[in-house]
C-alpha cells in the first residue's frame, strides 16, 4: 500500500511540474514583447511630448505677442487722441485751459490702462523733466524716478535723455522697479513710445509685467514639470525660471534650435524652441523622465505579468494535476459571462433604462458596473464638425477621430466618477453618471471642463455643446435626467464653440405653449403647400417653449401634438402615416421607440414628414391658391391692429370679396372674419399676461374699437372675460413655488 501511494504522489508531482514548466515558458515571449513595446513606446511618447510642447509654446507665444501689440497700439491711440494732441504740453507752455485739461489726460490714461491692465505693471507719460502723467494723477519727475518707481537699469538721466532722442518705439531690457510706496519690487519690460506733439517730444512708457507673463506660460503649459526661458532677439533673458537663470545654463539652452535633448546639472532634459513674430525666442525645458515615466509603466506591467504567470502557473498546475478538468463546462461558463457583460449588452441595458422602462431585469449588470448608491444623472454631448474638418483632414483620419471620441470622453470622466458613455447618434453621446459622494459632483464638473479644454485646441474643426440633467436619487430616474439633459442641450447657443448648459439652473414649466392660432398656421402651410411657413412656425413654437422652460415630458407631448396635426391632415386626404414614413420613424414620432434622438434631430424628422405630406397632396392649382391664402394670413398678422375687414383685404389682393372669402374658407377651413377675431384675441391674451394695460387700451391695440365687442369676442373664444383671465394668471403666479 505504501508503494502505491508513493507512485500516485510521484505521478501527480510529475504532472504538476510538467504543466508548471509550460506556464513558465510563457515568461520568455512575455518579457521579450514587454521590452520591445517599452522601447517602441519611448519613441512614441517622446514624439507626443515634443509635439505637445511645440504646439503649446507656439500658442502661448502668440498670446504674448498679442499682449505686446495691444500695449503698443493702445499707447499709440492715446498719443493720437485729439485732447492729448492739443493739451499735453511742457509745464512752462501750459495755459490755464491746458492745466484744466490735465485731468482729462489722466482720465484717458486711466481708460487706456484699463484696456491692457491684466498684463501690465504700470503706464505713464511725460513731455518734460518736471511732471509725470499717471492714471492716478500728476507726480514730480525727479521724485517718481528716484523714489516712487526707481528702475535699477535706467536712472533718471536716461529717461530725461529720451526727450532729446529721435525714435518712435523701443523695447528695453528687463529691469527691476523698486516701488517705495508699496515696499515691493517688480521685474518689468518697458515698452517706450515717442511722438512729436506740437513741436515737443512726448514719451510714453508701458511696463509689461514679467510675473504675469510667467504666470500665463505656467498656467497654459501642458506638462507640470516644464520650465521656460524667453530671450529677446539680442539674446537678453526676458523671462526664465529661477533654476535656469545661470549664464552657462541659459547659453546651453539657447544654443539649440527645434527639439533636442541636453544635459543640465546631470539631468537629461528635452528643449524645444520657437521664435515668435515679435522676435522673442521661447524655450521649454522638460525632464526626459516625463515621457520615460510613461514608458516605465510598460516595464512595470511586464514585471507584474511575469509575477502573475508564476503565481497562476503554480496554482493552476496544482489544480490541473489534482482535480478533474471539465473543458466543456468552463467554455460554456466563459461564453455566458461574455454575453452578460459584453459592450453590446451593456449599451442595450442603458438604452432600455433611458427609454423609461423599469430597472428590475438589469439590476445585476448595473451593480457590476458600479451603479449602486448615491445620486444619478445624465449629460448629453454633441459634436458639430465644421467645414474645415471635412476639407483639411483626410477621410481615413476623420473616421479614426470620430471613432475615438467615445474613448476620450469616457477616459476623462471615468478617472473621476463612475460613468458609462453611450453613443446614441453619429457624434452624439449620452453619459450616465453615479455620484456616490458629495465631492463627486465637483469632480464631474471639473471633468467636463477638462473635456472642453481638450477640444478647445481644435475649435477650428469642431464645436461642442453639453447639456446636463438634474441629479436624482434613484437609478430608475436616469430617463428623467436624460430628458432634462436633452432640453439643456437644445438651449445651447449655436454660435458658441464650446458651451455647457446645466438644467438645474433653468426654470421648469410643467405645460407647453400651443394655441389654436399655432395649429391653424401649420394647417394653412399644409393647405398652401408652403413648407417654409411650416418650418418657421414649428421653430417659433419650439423656441417659445424652450424660452419658457417647458419640461422634457411636456416637450415630448408637444412634439407628438405637432405630429398629430400632420396625421389628421393626411387622413383628410386619404393617406396613412406609413405611406409617408417608415414604421421606425413613426414609432419615434409617437414616442414609443427605444431610439434616442435630441430635439433638433426630432424636428428634422418632423420636417421630413411634413415634406412628404406636401409631395403627396399638392397639385399646381392647390399650390397657387395656397400661396394666395398665405399672403392673406401674412397681411392679417401684420395689420390686425388696424380696422381690418373682408373688403379691405380683397382690395389689397386685387380680388373680389366673394372670391377671397370662399377661397380662405376652402383652404383653411375657417371663416376669414373668425380668423381675424382669433388672431386679435390671442394677441390680447399676450398683453393681459405681460402688461398692466387696461381693457380699453388692450382692445384699441388689437384693432377692436368697442369695449363691449372686445368682451363678447374674448368670452366667445376663451370662455371667460378679460378680467377673469388676468385674475387666473395672477392666481397661478401666486401658487407657483418660490425658487
Amino acid at each position: 500500500m505504501k508503494i502505491g501511494k508513493w507512485k500516485l504522489a510521484f505521478h501527480l508531482n510529475a504532472l504538476y511540474f510538467r504543466i508548471l514548466s509550460y506556464f513558465l515558458l510563457l515568461l520568455i515571449p512575455t518579457i521579450i514583447i514587454g521590452f520591445i513595446v517599452y522601447f517602441a513606446n519611448i519613441h512614441i511618447f517622446k514624439k507626443q511630448l515634443s509635439d505637445n510642447l511645440s504646439s503649446n509654446v507656439q500658442s502661448s507665444s502668440k498670446v504674448i505677442d498679442i499682449y505686446l501689440r495691444t500695449s503698443e497700439q493702445t499707447g499709440m491711440n492715446f498719443l493720437m487722441n485729439d485732447t492729448v494732441q492739443q493739451y499735453l504740453l511742457p509745464a512752462d507752455l501750459l495755459t490755464d485751459v491746458a492745466k484744466e485739461k490735465s485731468s482729462s489726460i489722466t482720465r484717458m490714461l486711466s481708460f487706456s490702462r484699463n484696456i491692457i491692465n491684466p498684463y501690465i505693471d504700470d503706464m505713464f507719460v511725460y513731455v518734460d523733466n518736471q511732471w509725470i502723467y499717471k492714471s492716478e494723477g500728476l507726480e514730480n519727475f525727479r521724485s517718481f524716478f528716484t523714489e516712487f518707481s526707481r528702475f535699477d537699469e535706467y536712472e533718471e538721466a536716461y529717461w530725461e535723455n529720451l526727450l532729446k532722442t529721435d525714435f518712435s518705439f523701443r523695447v528695453l531690457k528687463p529691469t527691476i522697479v523698486q516701488k517705495k510706496y508699496t515696499e515691493k519690487s517688480e521685474t518689468v519690460i518697458p515698452l517706450v513710445l515717442s511722438q512729436f506733439i506740437r513741436g515737443n517730444r512726448v514719451v510714453m512708457v508701458v511696463n509689461i509685467s514679467i510675473t504675469k507673463i510667467m504666470d500665463m506660460l505656467i498656467r497654459n503649459r501642458v506638462n507640470d514639470a516644464t520650465l521656460f526661458v524667453v530671450t529677446d532677439n539680442d539674446g537678453n533673458v526676458i523671462v526664465a525660471d529661477p533654476s535656469l537663470r545661470q549664464p552657462e545654463t541659459v547659453r546651453l539652452i539657447t544654443s539649440h534650435n527645434g527639439v533636442t535633448e541636453v544635459t543640465l546639472d546631470k539631468n537629461q532634459v528635452m528643449v524645444t524652441s520657437y521664435v515668435s513674430e515679435y522676435g522673442w525666442n521661447y524655450y521649454t525645458v522638460t525632464p526626459v523622465a516625463e515621457y520615460r515615466r510613461q514608458a516605465n509603466g510598460i516595464l512595470l506591467v511586464t514585471a507584474w505579468l511575469a509575477f502573475l504567470l508564476v503565481i497562476f502557473g503554480i496554482a493552476l498546475s496544482f489544480r490541473f494535476s489534482t482535480k478533474l478538468y471539465n473543458p466543456i463546462r468552463n467554455l460554456l461558463d466563459a461564453q455566458d459571462k461574455h454575453e452578460r457583460f459584453s459592450g453590446e449588452f451593456i449599451e442595450s441595458a442603458f438604452t432600455y433604462i433611458l427609454s423609461g422602462h423599469r430597472l428590475e431585469k438589469h439590476e445585476a449588470i448595473m451593480d457590476a458596473l458600479g451603479f449602486e448608491v448615491g445620486q444619478f444623472l445624465c449629460c448629453c454631448l454633441k459634436f458639430y464638425f465644421k467645414e474645415s474638418f471635412y476639407t483639411e483632414i483626410q477621410d481615413t483620419d476623420r473616421l479614426l477621430i470620430q471613432e475615438k471620441l467615445k474613448k476620450v470622453i469616457g477616459g476623462v470622466l471615468q478617472q473621476q466618477v463612475t460613468a458609462y458613455v453611450l453613443e446614441t447618434q453619429s457624434n452624439s453621446y449620452v453619459v450616465m453618471v453615479n455620484l456616490k459622494h458629495e465631492e463627486d459632483r465637483a469632480r464631474f464638473d471639473a471633468s467636463l471642463q477638462s473635456i472642453i479644454r481638450t477640444f478647445s485646441y481644435d475649435s477650428r474643426y469642431c464645436r461642442l455643446a453639453i447639456g446636463i440633467g438634474r441629479a436624482h436619487p434613484k437609478l430608475g430616474d436616469l430617463a428623467q435626467s436624460y430628458g432634462e439633459a436633452k432640453m439643456a442641450l437644445a438651449k445651447t447657443d449655436e454660435e458658441a464653440d464650446f458651451q455647457i448648459v446645466d438644467s438645474s439652473l433653468l426654470p421648469i414649466d410643467e405645460s407647453f405653449r400651443f394655441t389654436f392660432v399655432h395649429e391653424q398656421k401649420i394647417v394653412n402651410g399644409l393647405r398652401s403647400g408652403d413648407m417654409k411657413l411650416i418650418e418657421t412656425e414649428m421653430e417659433r413654437i419650439i423656441s417659445t417653449n424652450l424660452e419658457n422652460g417647458t419640461s422634457n415630458q411636456y416637450m415630448n407631448l408637444l412634439l407628438i401634438e405637432l405630429y398629430s396635426i400632420g396625421i389628421k391632415y393626411a387622413a383628410e386626404k386619404g393617406i396613412t402615416p406609413l405611406h409617408l414614413i417608415q414604421d421606425e420613424d413613426h414609432q419615434i414620432l409617437i414616442g414609443k421607440s427605444p431610439h434616442i434622438l435630441d430635439l433638433r434631430e426630432h424636428l428634422s424628422l418632423l420636417r421630413k414628414f411634413y415634406s412628404e405630406i406636401l409631395n403627396k397632396t399638392m397639385g399646381p392649382d392647390e399650390t397657387k391658391s395656397g400661396q394666395l391664402v398665405a399672403r392673406i394670413i401674412e397681411y392679417i398678422d401684420v395689420n390686425y391692429s388696424n380696422d381690418l375687414y373682408l373688403e379691405r383685404i380683397a382690395s389689397e389682393m386685387n380680388l373680389s370679396s366673394k372670391y377671397v372669402s370662399k377661397l380662405f374658407k376652402e383652404i383653411t377651413g375657417t371663416n376669414l372674419t373668425d380668423y381675424i377675431s382669433i388672431k386679435r384675441i390671442q394677441e390680447a391674451k399676450v398683453l393681459l399676461s405681460t402688461t398692466a394695460l387696461k381693457n380699453d387700451e388692450i382692445a384699441e391695440k388689437i384693432g377692436i374699437l368697442s369695449r363691449a365687442t372686445f368682451f363678447r369676442l374674448f368670452k366667445k373664444y376663451e370662455g371667460v372675460t378679460p378680467q377673469d383671465y388676468r385674475k387666473m394668471l395672477q392666481q397661478e403666479h401666486k401658487n407657483e413655488p418660490s425658487p
